[in-house]
């Protein structure tokens, strides 16, 4: 951590919109936070942002964070290669912590959380996402954190340095070492190295690049603190309409996301990943929006149903809009959303 995507939360394909979502993460309960020395014990409220609400104030704040992310892996285009996929990334928002920025893992994802402190100043918060971002690039979990600390800091140290080099959000190496100066500790602590340490290490990934690329990412365990404990690491497939989806529950929430869409839906814009449904559960009922597919931007329409008795199949209904060639609604219609269950 310094002391200091890719609409789907993080499928790597960076497309930024968002629906509020606010959660606490319990630092070290269900919480793997990178920097046990200033976060251990304590209560963290983070909001993130997910698929389909408009943009507004804060949803606008984070995209820059998205935008940082973006040019980090345009300038790295192999950054994500060692990462399991669907890649399990997401973006959030924090007040005041007394740090800027942290990398954690919380509910089977791998977060990067930025803090209010540090979201003016872009070329600063560059250089703090090229170090949080270097932590889940080089596969740091709470097990790798307790061992060797130092090395792991210094690690995702010299990933940020590569990120300077790729040229992250126009940031040169001169002014990163001044920004390392301002946000690091001269005498480090017993998480995190000394200055002189860390801007060798800013320089080393600068000059020779990152270690850490390529390095294969296991899925977070279920016993991985801040993983799904429980719960199996990969989503289940669904059968829909022709197409294989996947299911990702977190808490009472629901998504469908397309893993392999059927023959047509591709010149809709529609492509592994791609939202078809949120919602919630609650009993043995979904509610929440769907999605139609034209030569439109996707719209979203209010759909409801029940859950089978032996959970492998959901059967939902609304009214799906029906547009025109100038994208404009001029009729809905009946329609029914079966989604059965197809493994692993």
């Amino acid at each position: 951590m310094c002391k200091g995507i890719f609409g789907f939360f993080l499928f790597i394909a960076f497309s930024f919109s968002a629906e509020a979502h606010d959660f606490k993460m319990h630092a070290g309960q269900d919480a793997y936070v990178f920097d046990y020395d200033n976060f251990y014990g304590k209560i963290i409220n983070v909001y993130e942002t997910r698929e389909g609400e408009p943009a507004d104030e804060r949803t606008e704040s984070i995209a820059h964070d998205w935008f940082a992310l973006e040019d980090i892996v345009a300038g790295i285009p192999n950054a994500l290669s060692g990462m399991p996929s669907p890649h399990p990334l997401a973006i959030g928002r924090t007040g005041e912590i007394g740090a800027n920025a942290f990398a954690a893992i919380y509910g089977g994802k791998r977060y990067i959380v930025m803090s209010h402190q540090i979201h003016s100043n872009y070329g600063m918060m560059a250089l703090v996402m090229g170090h949080e971002l270097g932590h889940h690039v080089c596969g740091h979990t709470s097990g790798t954190m307790t061992q060797n600390p130092w090395t792991k800091e210094l690690e995702a140290d010299t990933f940020s340095g590569m990120t300077i080099r790729a040229g992250s959000f126009g940031l040169n190496l001169n002014d990163a070492l001044l920004y390392a100066a301002q946000l690091f500790s001269p005498g480090g602590s017993t998480t995190h190295p000394p200055l002189a340490m860390r801007i060798n290490a800013i320089v080393d990934g600068y000059n020779n690049g990152s270690p850490c690329i390529g390095r294969q990412v296991p899925l977070i365990a279920s016993n991985e603190l801040g993983g799904n404990v429980g719960l199996k690491s990969v989503e289940p497939l669904w059968s829909h309409n022709g197409s294989v989806v996947r299911l990702i529950a977190n808490g009472a929430d629901r998504r469908f996301v397309y893993e392999s869409p059927k023959n047509g839906l591709a010149a809709v814009g529609v492509g592994k990943g791609t939202l078809l449904f949120k919602g919630r559960r609650s009993g043995n009922s979904y509610s929440g929006d769907a999605y139609i597919f034209s030569h439109c931007r996707p719209i979203a329409y209010k759909v409801s149903g029940a859950v089978s008795s032996d959970d492998r199949q959901v059967t939902m209904f609304g009214r799906a809009p029906i547009v025109n060639e100038s994208c404009a609604v001029t009729s809905y219609r009946d329609d029914t959303l079966v989604f059965s269950f197809a493994g692993d």
